[in-house]
């Protein structure tokens, strides 16, 4: 195996050795470890795709985004093509270049194309058999891509315009100019938790680098390393989802409920001043005493009666202090298809039990985390940043009581739900009797869509 390189950094030719004699011939088409030694890469490939195409065929320029990103090795079984490969990363010395190479079945070249490249070929024999394979599955949402006669690159695909034969889709691509290649970096806290995995579905089509960190990953009770571990990502975002939400356990362990909730956030906001990153934290509806009779706007008065309110609204004050242009969104009674919550706790009681017993005179609102996941995407990528307090929650007003019959009624449960009076279920944490949230700061401000509590339920308990 002979490894040439090209003019684009990270970008190989690769050139089999073949044995033969009258009988036919022989080369080997991959070997893993002889790859990346010669390549000095880890890539691990996890699909191998085919294809079949006329003369004057040409499919680009292509490529996956973000996390979604793919690494190829290409080469033709039947025929010949100008494969293209053009360097699409902003901090690569190669950016904006392009390389060609001809690929056919006589010379059994290979080409090695790097995460973060537009790719694309065009078909110069009467027909042609592409074979290649990539380092990360097929993500239709995560795709993006630049027109093939963009003036900016100026490529030439070695065949006359009117011979090219171009999908709708790929005429549709935008110009090289018309895309803006600086890709953010955003961090996201509690990457394992509710919110923090339903960002990871929503985030995984755009054009974001992201890193998901767990409480392994980053310990934010061990506040003193916080900012050497943000800096390992220099984000230019941080979307600070992790918290301490055991509301009940938070009263018997108050040091730890601030360390997380109160002083890791001003750790994480003094980060963001100091280094100019953007950061849009999650707080609660539990920073209110729950006196109101109306829904709660964001410069209604906060009296937390809980532990973890007051951790939390220390949390919002610190964040304000240090870095007074970030987004605060105070969201209730969240909720997803996996962890610990309400309604999947109601699943598994309704289908127990006989009967269950609810509270039903603390109102409010349910969250579902891939909605509130959504608002954040919208927030980033909004035309304008608007720092502020701002209030999600799926739209409606409900009781834990209403919640819990709706839940049956989804499920055809026959367990009775029977009402009960907050004072016949004692808990070591108050909790606020009316928090109802007012969302329409943000829905003026950033246009988000507020789907209404009912029909997000549905939506999750039909995945259930």
């Amino acid at each position: 195996m002979k490894i040439i390189e090209t003019k684009l950094s990270g970008c190989f030719i690769i050139e089999p050795t073949t044995y033969g004699d009258s009988r036919g011939y022989f080369f080997e088409s991959f070997n893993e470890r002889t790859f990346q030694e010669h390549t000095a890469t880890t890539t691990r490939f996890v699909q191998d795709n085919q294809s079949f195409s006329t003369k004057g065929v040409l499919r680009g320029l292509h490529a996956q985004r973000g996390e979604q990103a793919q690494a190829k090795l290409v080469r033709v079984l039947q025929g010949r093509v100008l494969d293209v490969m053009v360097d699409a990363r902003p901090d690569s010395p190669t950016f904006g270049q392009y390389e060609t190479v001809e690929l056919s079945a006589e010379n059994n070249l290979q080409v090695f194309i790097p995460r973060g490249f537009l790719h694309g070929f065009v078909v110069l024999s009467d027909t042609a058999t592409f074979f290649y394979k990539c380092d990360n599955f097929y993500h239709k949402e995560a795709e993006w891509g630049v027109r093939y006669d963009d003036p900016t690159l100026a490529i030439d695909w070695q065949l006359p315009p009117e011979e090219l034969i171009i999908s709708d889709k790929d005429q549709a691509l935008p110009f090289w100019d018309a895309i803006s290649f600086k890709t953010p970096r955003i961090l996201i806290t509690g990457g394992s938790g509710q919110v923090g995995r339903a960002l990871q579905k929503q985030l995984a089509g755009e054009n974001f680098d992201t890193f998901f960190l767990d409480s392994k990953q980053l310990p934010l009770e061990q506040t003193m390393i916080i900012h050497d571990m943000l800096g390992m990502y220099e984000p230019d975002i941080i979307i600070h989802t992790a918290a301490y939400t055991a509301v009940d356990k938070a009263e018997s362990e108050p040091d730890r409920a601030d360390a997380i909730n109160h002083l890791a956030t001003e750790e994480i906001a003094q980060y963001c001043r100091l280094h100019g990153a953007k950061l849009l934290a999650i707080s609660t509806d539990y920073v209110f005493d729950g006196q109101s009779s109306e829904p709660l706007a964001e410069d209604a008065p906060t009296r937390p009666l809980n532990v973890y309110g007051q951790t939390k609204l220390k949390g919002e004050q610190a964040i304000q202090k240090w870095a007074p242009e970030s987004i605060i969104i105070r969201t209730s009674w969240v909720y997803a298809e996996q962890g610990h919550n309400f309604v999947n706790t109601m699943l598994r009681l309704l289908r127990e039990r006989e009967e269950v017993s609810v509270v039903s005179d603390q109102i409010g609102s349910p969250t579902y985390a891939g909605d509130l996941a959504q608002a954040i995407v919208d927030i980033l990528k909004a035309d304008t940043w608007q720092p502020g307090i701002y209030h999600y929650a799926n739209e409606g007003q409900v009781s834990w009581y209403d919640f819990a019959v709706a839940i049956r009624e989804q499920i055809g449960a026959s367990c009775r739900v029977t009402p009960i009076p907050t004072a016949q279920y004692p808990t070591p944490a108050k909790r606020p009797a009316y928090s109802l949230l007012d969302k329409s700061k943000i829905k003026r401000i950033f246009g988000v869509d507020v789907p209404y509590w009912r029909d997000s339920l549905s939506e999750v308990v039909k995945e259930q």
